[in-house]
């Protein structure tokens, strides 16, 4: 017989999650209260417990991951980036001609945050003792994001001084008797300049944090494109546009069977309580249905970063399906409502378990992963990288 015949066929085995609802509601509740009863001081041990509690159930081969991280460290973090925000808002609110300056720092902070966050979250994540780890190259971060950021900048500073020099601006502020400025459209138009370009932020930064990341010895490289990530966005995006013209259709032939009066008409009570009614069904039904679209591009996004990334000899497969977690999202949020939020753990451990059993790893060469001798950062690298905790990653 050919002994290449004998070659073992790689086993895939399935993540497993053992977190219990109630066993997590103990530890949800009392983080809560906590958090209340300190004005949210309690929150980054919230969270250290709370990771530590899915780290610690979520299995793969009979061993289990861990979460290190401080919680003090996540609190500086916090402290500091809470200062940033509170700087940004006093800026749009008190010297709303220098808004496009603030926009523009905060845009430039972006790969700095999401540098220093990956690489506090990766040195806090173990696997059989084996930390993570992401190589803090903040200059090969703004190698790729700068690009990309600076022409949105450019093109919202174009659109906006257009607007201001328009003069419709100076319109709708006289108009406004004080409650709008001409200032307060910038963010508008820096969101319509985002949107187009967001799979592709997208796909830059999980590209950027899988080549990054290593675990041991091995080092990650995601073979994913822009290009489908696109066609998953658009997918959605026509999904959603279509839901809100159906709905619109249904809506307009409904009113109109309904027959409300014209223009300087009162209209009769029950024409008003029709109304009122078609309007908060159809909108109900059409953020049930939104639910399902929102489930549709999360297993796409998940299954095509997962399905394209290697860790070295590692290898992950996702089977999530947008239906599934379309329910999920529906159903979630119907028992948050009705339980007024006590079934938020509930929710989260169906979510976690429902994730873990459609991900599957390539089991036969991971015990040939080494841990990695990490490099000895300097002091000031070191307190950068552990001040910001600002979950901007996968």
């Amino acid at each position: 017989m050919d002994s290449t015949s004998a070659k073992p066929l790689p086993v895939w085995t399935n993540f497993r999650f053992s977190g219990d609802s109630l066993e997590y509601f103990k530890i949800w509740i009392v983080n809560v209260l906590f958090t209340i009863i300190t004005l949210g001081l309690y929150s980054p041990w919230a969270k250290v417990r709370t990771m530590r509690y899915f780290h610690g159930n979520t299995w793969l081969n009979d061993s289990s991951f861990a979460y290190l991280a401080d919680p003090v460290r996540i609190l500086k973090g916090r402290i500091i980036a809470v200062g940033v925000l509170a700087i940004y808002w006093v800026c749009i609110e008190f010297y709303p001609q220098k808004s496009l300056w603030a926009l523009a720092i905060m845009c430039l902070l972006v790969p700095f945050i999401l540098v220093t966050s990956m690489a506090f979250r990766m040195r806090n994540t173990a696997y059989r003792n084996i930390r993570f780890h992401f190589r803090a190259d903040y200059l090969a971060a703004y190698r790729l994001f700068l690009i990309p950021i600076g022409l949105i900048l450019i093109i919202t500073a174009i659109v906006y001084f257009l607007y201001l020099k328009s003069g419709f601006g100076q319109q709708l502020e006289e108009a406004g008797n004080g409650e709008f400025r001409k200032e307060d459209i910038l963010f508008s138009i820096f969101i319509l300049v985002v949107l187009p370009v967001v799979p592709y932020i997208d796909f830059l930064r999980r590209r950027f944090i899988i080549n990054q990341t290593h675990y041991g010895a091995a080092r990650g490289f995601f073979q994913g494109t822009a290009w489908s990530f696109y066609k998953i966005y658009l997918v959605a995006f026509l999904m959603a546009m279509g839901l809100a013209f159906v709905i619109g259709i249904l809506m307009s032939v409904i009113v109109a069977f309904i027959g409300l009066p014209g223009p300087g008409d009162d209209p009769s009570p029950d024409a008003l309580r029709a109304s009122f009614t078609t309007f908060v069904s159809f909108t109900i039904l059409f953020y049930a249905i939104g639910f399902f679209i929102m489930g549709y591009l999360m297993a796409e996004i998940a299954n095509l970063t997962y399905n394209n990334t290697e860790i070295g000899p590692l290898r992950l497969q996702s089977h999530l399906q947008g239906r599934k977690i379309g329910w999920l999202l529906l159903s979630n949020t119907i028992a948050i409502i009705f339980s007024l939020g006590m079934l938020i753990p509930w929710s989260m451990i169906r979510m976690a378990r429902y994730v873990a059993e459609s991900t599957e790893f390539l089991q036969d060469r991971i015990e040939s992963i080494n841990a990695m001798a990490q490099a000895d950062r300097s002091a000031v690298g070191e307190e950068i990288g552990d001040m910001f905790d600002l979950d901007l990653g996968l």
